[in-house]
Order: C-alpha cells, then sequence, then structure tokens
C-alpha cells in the first residue's frame, strides 16, 4: 500500500503541474483521499508486508552445526546477507561461484559434506522454505542414463517456493526439462515427419498436467473428441467447442514462447534468433541431432558432448527464469523479490562418475551466468575438486572470511575455500535462519487495488476541479518566498584562524588519551592528510580544514570515552601531515608516507598507521596522493573530494564517504528541472522551472570541471527545450576549455555575461560549480547590478558552498535564492536521526558558541570517515589481522548509523550504499531542506524518495 501511495502523490502532483490551475486545498483533499487508503489495508484485514521470523537450524546436535574454522561467524554471517539481504539493490548480480573443500575419505567425506550442506541448508529452511532454494545430492542407478544435475537442482528449486515471493515461475526451465525427458527417454515414432507436433504436443501436455488456466480449458474442452449425437449440437461441440477450449489456447501458448524464447536467450543459444520457425520446429531440429549422438556409449566423447549442451541449456532456462522478475521498487511483483534464490551442491568424491556429473553442471553454470546477463543465484559447491577442474574454473583460493566477504560482489569469479581436518569438531553456533521481508497478500490483489485506489481519486479529482477551471493562481516556490536574508536574519559568526590550531590541539588531547591506554591494549595510528593552516581570516571563511579537524576531533572522543568500556574497539592515534592550502605538496607527503610504513617493524605496535583519511578536495595534486597510496595497498577513507576520477582506478584502497559528482549532478539537473526554483518576472509572483542553465566553472579544477561537465549532460538530457551556457572562470588566469562557451577572468565580466544571458532566458538558473571564494566576488559584483537582479536570480551549486552559506555571508543580497547540496540533514529536520542530532549536541558543546560551521556538512563527514576506518579495524582485529590488509578487506562488512546517515560500504571507489545527498536553501533562519536523497536513515534509498532522487 505505500507503494500506491507514492505512485499517487507523482501522479497528482504531476497533473498539478501540467494545468497550474488546481487548487492547493483540492490537492490536499486527493492526498487525505491516498492517506484513507493507504491506511486501509488494515480494516481489508490484512498488513501488506511483515518480516519472516528469526529461527536457528533445526538441529539441537552441535556436531553438525558449520565446522568450527576461523571465519565461519563472518562467512555464516555474509551468506545469510547475500540470501536476504537487508537492500533490494544488492540483488542485481549473480554473485561469486563458492567451492567449500572437505577432506577425507569414504564415509566420512560423505558424512562431512552432508553435515556443512545440511548446516547451510538449516538457515534456509523453517517449516517450508524460507527463499526460494535447492539441496541437492547426486544418488543414481548406474543403470540409468547419467543424471542432469541442472534438471534436478531447477525441479528442487521450484517446488515449495514460499508464498508471496518472486521468482516462482519456472516456466522456461519446465518447458526444456520436459523437452530434455522426451530427447533421452525417446518414445515410438519420434523419427517421423511428424516429430515436431508430437513434441509440441507432449511438452504441452506435461504443462496443462501442472495445473492453472490452461487445465481447466482443456478440462472443459474433454480429453477426447465428444460423441454426441448430429445435429447442431454435435457440430458445436466438435468444430467450436473444442477448438476454442483446447487448440486456441495451445496455438496462442506456442506462439508465446516462440516469440519470448527464440528472440531472447534460447535462440542466442542455438544461433537460430532470425528463424521464422517455430519453437518446437526448433527443438526438433536438436533433438534429431542430438539423439544420434545418445545414442553412442556413455563414455564416447560425442555422448559426453551432448550431455554438456543438454546441461547447458537447462541451467541457461533456469537462469532465466531465476531472473524474473526484476528487482523492485514500486510494482507489486518486483517488490516481492526480497531473497536471492541459493543451490546447495553436495559434490561426490573427485574421480567418480557422480563427481563427472557435478563437474559438468558447474562448468556450465560458470559459462552460462556470464553470457547470460541474468539475476542469478547464489551457488555453493560443499566436497571436493580435482586440482585440474579447479584451474579450469579459475578458481581463487580464499580464506573463509574473504570467501564470505566476497559473496556480495558481482565479479562473477569462482571461489574456493578447503575447510581444514580439525575444523569438523562440535560447531560453535547454529546457523540462524534467513529473514528475508514477506508479503501477506498476492501481488496481483494488491495491483488491482492499486488500479482500484487510481481510478476512484483521478474521478475525484477530476469532479472536484472542473468548478476551478479559468482560474490562476501563482505557483509557489520550492520552501515558500522567503528572503535569503531580512527580518530575522542572524548575525554572521566570527570567523577566527585560531580555531585551525584549537582543533589540533584537541586531537592532540585525544592522543594522549589513546597512547594512556595499558600496554597490553591495542591501539593504533592512522594518518590525516590536510590543508595547512589558513594564513588569514578570509582564508578561514573559505576552508574546509577546520571543520574537518573538529569532526576528527569529535570522534576521537567519542571512541576513546567508549573503549574504557568497551575492550573491543580500537583507540586511534590521529597523525597531521599537512600538505598546502591547495594540497599541493600532497603527492610528495603520500610518497613519504608510503616510505615511512614500509620502514615500519612487523607486528603489534601503537605507531603502525594502519590507514589515511582525509584529502578532502578533488584536485589533480590529490589523484596523484591516492594513486601512490594505491600501489602501497594503504586504506584511504575519503572525505568531501566528490569527482568522479577521484575513485575511478583503485581496487581495494579508497574508500570515499560522499556521493560523486555524477550523482550529485544528475540529482541537481532533476532538481532544478522539475521544482519550481526561478522567480516568475514582469509581478506574477511565485516560481517556475528552469528551462535554462548558466554553467560556471573552471577548467584547471578537477572537482568543477567534473561537476560541470556532468550537470550539463544531465540537464539537457531532460527535455529537448532545455539548453544551457557555459562559462569557464578563472580570476587567477584563464586556462581555455573548448567546450566552455566563453572564457572569463573577472567577476564583473562574469556579472555582465550573466545578466545578458537573463535577459535571453528569463527562466535560467545559474549553475555554480567552481569553488566558493569566486562565488563571493560574483555576487559583490552582480549586487551592483540592481536592474539585472530586480526580479531576483536562482543560483544551485554544488557542496563547496555549504560554509558559505551558513555563516551569513549573504545578508543583504535579498535579491538571490541560493540552493546547495550538502552531505548530511540539518540538525534540526525532521527526519534527522538520532545519531545525528548527538553528533550536533556534541559539536555545540565543543565549540561553545555560534559557530559558522555548525550546520557544514564537512564537519559531520570527517567524523563519519574516522568512524568508519574505526570500524574496520574493529572488524580485522575480529579476524586477527589489523593490519593495512586486514583493513582493506574489512571494509566491505562496515556498516554503521552515522551522523551524515546510514553507511554500508559495498565496492572500493564507490561511496557507501545509497549515501546521502541533501539539497538546502539559504534563509534569514539558516539553512532548510527542500530535498532530501538517500540513506540519511537505514531503510530508505534513492528510489523510494522524490522523483529528483532516483535514477
Amino acid at each position: 500500500m505505500k507503494a500506491a501511495r507514492i505512485e499517487f502523490q507523482v501522479y497528482f502532483e504531476l497533473a498539478a503541474e501540467v494545468s497550474g490551475k488546481v487548487d492547493v486545498l483540492l490537492l490536499s483533499g486527493v492526498r487525505e483521499c491516498i492517506d484513507q487508503a493507504d491506511g486501509g489495508g488494515e480494516d481489508f484485514g490484512f498488513r501488506d508486508e511483515f518480516e519472516g521470523d528469526d529461527c536457528v537450524s533445526a538441529s539441537s546436535d552441535s556436531s553438525n552445526w558449520f565446522p568450527n574454522v576461523a571465519g565461519d561467524s563472518n562467512f555464516i554471517r555474509e551468506f545469510r546477507a547475500a540470501v536476504a539481504p537487508s537492500e533490494r539493490g544488492r540483488l542485481q548480480h549473480t554473485p561469486p561461484l563458492i567451492l567449500l573443500g572437505v577432506p577425507g575419505e569414504g564415509r566420512t567425506y560423505t558424512e562431512r559434506v552432508r553435515r556443512v550442506v545440511g548446516a547451510l541448508e538449516g538457515g534456509l529452511h523453517k517449516d517450508g522454505k524460507l527463499v526460494p532454494y535447492a539441496s541437492v545430492e547426486l544418488e543414481f542407478d548406474r543403470q540409468e542414463p547419467p543424471p542432469l544435475l541442472a534438471e534436478k537442482a531447477g525441479s528442487k528449486m521450484a517446488r515449495g517456493v514460499p508464498r508471496n515471493m518472486t521468482p516462482n515461475n519456472f516456466s522456461d526451465f519446465e518447458l526444456l526439462r520436459d523437452f530434455v525427458k522426451r530427447l533421452r527417454n525417446p518414445l515410438e515414432g519420434e523419427d517421423n515427419p511428424n516429430e515436431a507436433r508430437l513434441l509440441r504436443d507432449h511438452v504441452y501436455s506435461e504443462r496443462v498436467g501442472r495445473g492453472g488456466l490452461l487445465k481447466a480449458l482443456w478440462v472443459l474442452g474433454g480429453r477426447q473428441a465428444p460423441t454426441v449425437p448430429g445435429g447442431l449440437p454435435g457440430w458445436l461441440l466438435e468444430s467450436v467447442l473444442q477448438p476454442l477450449l483446447r487448440t486456441l489456447p495451445r496455438w496462442l501458448w506456442v506462439r508465446r514462447k516462440t516469440r519470448r524464447l527464440l528472440r531472447g536467450w534460447l535462440g542466442e543459444e542455438l544461433d537460430r534468433r532470425g528463424s521464422r520457425e517455430g519453437l518446437f520446429e526448433v527443438l526438433s531440429d536438436v533433438a534429431s541431432v542430438q539423439r544420434v549422438h545418445l545414442s553412442l556409449p556413455v563414455g564416447d566423447s560425442q555422448h559426453q558432448d551432448a550431455l554438456e549442451f543438454l546441461e547447458r541449456i537447462l541451467v541457461r532456462a533456469l537462469l532465466a527464469d531465476l531472473s524474473r522478475p526484476a528487482v523492485g521498487r514500486l510494482l507489486p511483483k518486483r517488490r516481492r523479490r526480497t531473497a536471492r534464490p541459493a543451490l546447495l551442491v553436495a559434490l561426490p568424491m573427485p574421480g567418480t562418475e557422480g563427481s563427472r556429473v557435478a563437474e559438468r553442471f558447474l562448468r556450465s553454470f560458470s559459462s552460462t551466468r556470464s553470457d547470460s546477463r541474468a539475476l542469478g543465484p547464489l551457488v555453493i559447491g560443499v566436497g571436493r575438486l580435482s586440482p585440474e577442474f579447479l584451474a579450469e574454473l579459475n578458481a581463487q583460493e580464499r580464506n573463509l572470511t574473504e570467501t564470505g566477504l566476497l559473496s556480495h560482489q558481482p565479479d562473477g569469479a569462482t571461489v574456493s575455500t578447503l575447510l581444514p581436518e580439525q575444523s569438523f569438531t562440535p560447531g560453535k553456533e547454529p546457523v540462524q535462519c534467513v529473514a528475508p521481508k514477506r508479503y501477506r497478500i498476492d501481488w496481483r490483489v494488491q495491483t488491482v487495488l492499486m488500479t482500484v485506489l487510481a481510478v476512484l481519486c483521478t474521478m475525484l479529482l477530476v469532479i472536484a476541479a472542473r468548478p476551478l477551471i479559468g482560474l490562476s493562481m501563482p505557483s509557489p516556490c520550492a520552501d515558500g518566498n522567503e528572503p535569503i536574508a531580512g527580518p530575522g536574519a542572524a548575525t554572521p559568526p566570527t570567523v577566527r584562524r585560531q580555531e585551525w590550531a584549537a582543533a589540533l590541539q584537541a586531537i592532540a588531547r585525544e592522543n594522549k588519551r589513546a597512547e594512556a591506554f595499558p600496554a597490553e591494549r591495542a591501539v593504533r595510528t592512522v594518518v590525516h592528510i590536510g590543508a595547512s593552516e589558513p594564513t588569514s581570516e578570509s582564508d578561514a571563511q573559505f576552508d574546509s580544514s577546520i571543520p574537518e579537524l573538529r569532526g576528527i576531533a569529535l570522534y576521537q572522543k567519542r571512541l576513546n570515552d567508549a573503549a574504557v568500556t568497551n575492550q573491543k574497539l580500537i583507540p586511534l592515534i590521529v597523525e597531521e601531515r599537512h600538505v598546502g592550502d591547495f594540497f599541493e605538496n600532497a603527492e610528495s607527503e603520500a610518497e613519504a608516507l608510503v616510505k615511512e610504513i614500509g620502514e615500519q617493524p612487523q607486528g603489534e605496535g601503537r605507531k603502525k598507521i594502519v590507514g589515511v583519511i582525509g584529502l578532502a578536495q578533488s584536485r589533480e595534486e590529490t589523484k596523484k596522493a591516492l594513486q601512490v597510496l594505491e600501489k602501497a595497498h594503504i586504506p584511504v577513507v575519503g572525505t568531501t573530494a566528490t569527482a568522479d576520477e577521484m575513485g575511478s582506478a583503485f581496487d581495494g584502497t579508497y574508500w570515499p564517504l560522499t556521493p560523486k559528482n555524477s550523482t550529485e549532478a544528475r540529482i541537481a539537473a532533476k532538481f532544478a528541472h522539475e521544482f519550481r526554483i526561478v522567480p516568475r518576472g514582469g509581478g506574477a509572483g511565485g516560481c517556475t522551472t528552469a528551462d535554462h542553465a548558466i554553467v560556471v566553472e573552471r577548467e584547471v579544477d578537477l572537482y568543477s570541471r567534473s561537476l560541470a561537465k556532468r550537470f550539463q549532460t544531465q540537464f539537457e538530457s531532460l527535455a529537448s527545450r532545455a539548453s544551457r551556457f557555459t562559462i569557464n572562470f578563472d580570476q587567477s588566469g584563464i586556462v581555455s576549455d573548448p567546450d566552455a562557451n566563453a572564457d572569463l577572468d573577472s567577476a564583473s565580466s562574469l556579472a555582465d555575461s550573466v545578466c545578458d544571458l537573463l535577459k535571453a532566458h528569463p527562466r535560467s538558473i545559474v549553475y555554480w560549480a567552481t569553488r566558493a571564494r569566486d562565488f563571493s566576488a560574483f555576487l559583490d559584483a552582480m549586487d551592483e547590478r540592481s536592474t539585472c537582479t530586480r526580479n531576483g536570480l536562482t543560483v544551485l551549486g554544488g557542496n563547496d558552498l555549504t560554509n558559505m552559506a551558513t555563516n551569513g555571508a549573504f545578508n543583504g543580497k535579498q535579491w538571490l535564492r541560493l540552493y546547495y547540496s550538502s552531505h548530511s540533514l540539518p540538525k534540526d529536520d525532521p527526519r534527522a536521526t538520532d545519531e545525528t542530532k548527538d553528533y550536533a549536541r556534541d559539536y555545540d558543546a565543543f565549540v561553545q558558541r555560534v559557530d559558522p560551521w555548525r550546520q557544514d556538512g564537512r564537519s559531520a563527514v570527517a567524523y563519519d570517515a574516522l568512524h568508519a576506518l574505526a570500524k574496520a579495524a574493529e572488524i580485522a582485529r575480529g579476524s586477527d589481522n589489523l593490519t593495512t590488509a586486514g583493513i582493506r578487506s574489512a571494509f566491505r562488512s562496515v556498516e554503521f548509523e552515522g551522523a551524515t546517515g546510514y553507511i554500508k560500504f559495498q565496492n572500493s571507489g564507490d561511496p557507501p550504499y545509497q549515501k546521502t545527498l541533501v539539497i538546502l536553501r539559504a534563509s534569514a533562519k539558516g539553512p532548510r531542506t527542500v530535498l532530501a536523497c538517500g540513506a540519511y536513515a537505514k531503510g530508505e534509498t534513492y528510489a523510494k524518495q522524490d522523483r529528483a532522487c532516483a535514477s
């Protein structure tokens, strides 16, 4: 029902946008109607979604639990997260093929394999399946043809799928399975000219036997031709009823299957995509070739090739079924895809016939998962495979903890882990059952309810809006019409460069506290690479290093306080390395740091450097520094460097904490296109959306160049009428940008150009993609052009404008509407989490005065950056690997509620999953949230929020 509510609100807001004449009170009334419908679920006697029950595996005998091996808890946790992740987005890829090696021979080997498989299966089953899964162990009579493991796995996967959970339709697999069965067990008459028709009739009869509408129609049509007296009744039964109930449904079924399979994966697999033949004509051709090969002795290579072919098409069919439906957002059927299908395979001893069957399946799965591009299952093979076969699969040997972490990665690799002999003692704990989100009602029922409610509310809107036709009302501006400064505006706080030294002193105090812990306590050192001390009050105003240092000191204090009673925490000493106002010495400092770390003695040590934080600006110098650190495999947590180019070439080393410029530009472009932020001229009042953007960039600045290029691409792609004019603005001297429309080197000439463009394109915004220092000069120049600013000026800027917007520097410029991005919600926003509010209280207590950076998100980002590194150290210590290598591996398991929102890392070089990005508006009383995107709280995602957030 929540999904329905979102759809309806989007629908009605679009209607208001188009007409511009719907009364605000009317729209509120319609929304109230939707609210009533949304809450109606309880009145109807159901609640749409619920969490699965928590449980543990059925066996109470610890000798049947997962083996007692280093990293078992981490593996089990990641296994459960891979099958039933907390975020749907993590289902959108096929995980690696996991092979768990088991030692032993004979009966001992079999019992150990069954123990591992049974332990994992216990987490997937409680009074029935909790997720779609299959557990397969090969048992067959040597007198029978060698089995196809895919046939057995798919059949078991299709049985007992949890109610109201998808994927639950195995139509492709069942059709191909029936074909393969018929091929391997031919009946008399298979080689006659009507083989395609016989094959069609056989497969369709099997489909009818599985029930549903086709079976009901078949039964109504009669299994035999009706024997009735002649005349009109008999003619109707023979000539009308039976064709209508049997022949027509079969023809439609065959046509649909032909179109979908031959135009899809099967046509690609058989190289028959452009064929005009029907499905069963094509399958008949396949059967005629493969039947000859299958008639040869089992040991013949052509017989084995035929089995390999049949295994592959069954695997491909199963993967096609498991990839439907796509991972959902609003559509009820897609929303019910809340878990990843799993397949557990008990591997027979190497060298046996069963081992060859299992190898054939694993080979087919390994090759087809990359070809199919489908949302594949988690496949875990348990047992022992020959070294030659492992080499064929290009299996990577990993320990159990690393294997668990890799279960979330979409790299298509094969991972092998050998469970040691001594691990098969009684286990430490059973595997807890997974708890995916479940739904009480069928997706078809919810779709009908949503449709009915949409029709009812649309009728209400149409009826109520009819009297309002012809009335015109001004369209309100996003976040109201309150000026940026005026009565009640806060007095700009004093900016003091001494605050830089005060923040360093706070870090030094916390370093002494960390060093004071007992000698046996694990304490480590991290390095903060930041800008040098501001040389003037003006530099301090535009500098981000002071709030960053404060954020580090605040989390360091919190960590030291908690570590007194929590022995698992790792206190951190923070070393400061300052590399110039514009990070000009970042590369040389990184090289010196790498050398220093290389000379550190092995083993424990409080001065042992385990990571780096900072490098807060996207510049060529900081990018080169990251490359130096990456070559040395030193983990780095980036703070506010947002250019996509910063994290594009790093594997396992760089973990940025803020969204990339591509995400910020996409959201900003949609915001400008869809939100009313441009004041209407001519005294009309209110605001409208932007159809033209004046993009201001600085070509030599990596941050500015990256953000500007991505914004202008996104903005122009939104509508054919959207246009932009790019100005390369650099007060220190122009380096020409061939893609820019103009190169300017003074604030005065920039203001003149903007005024000319506003005259030609009144519905324009200025998109400021460069630094705050240049922005201040531009506004001063615009302030002298009162004629140009008479109707107001809207500026949408990047996160570099944050501290200027929060320190009252724009007071007096009532013609300015300023929107800018930030990485955290203001503390007084009702959506702010307790963690965000706690951080804000700690910050106020630390500063003890009105402060220009109180609402600056960069302090909170630095706070979370050190928090993330501390979490990684804690996880690495739990795996007895408190080193730079251990911390790099641990980052994929870092997850916590931070000051800037929910933090959960996934891939190196990428920000945390669904990381928070907020668009604020500067007002007389401080920043106000206009658009909040991402995980500012756990469970929030771009897809759930305003359409400007969604990708």
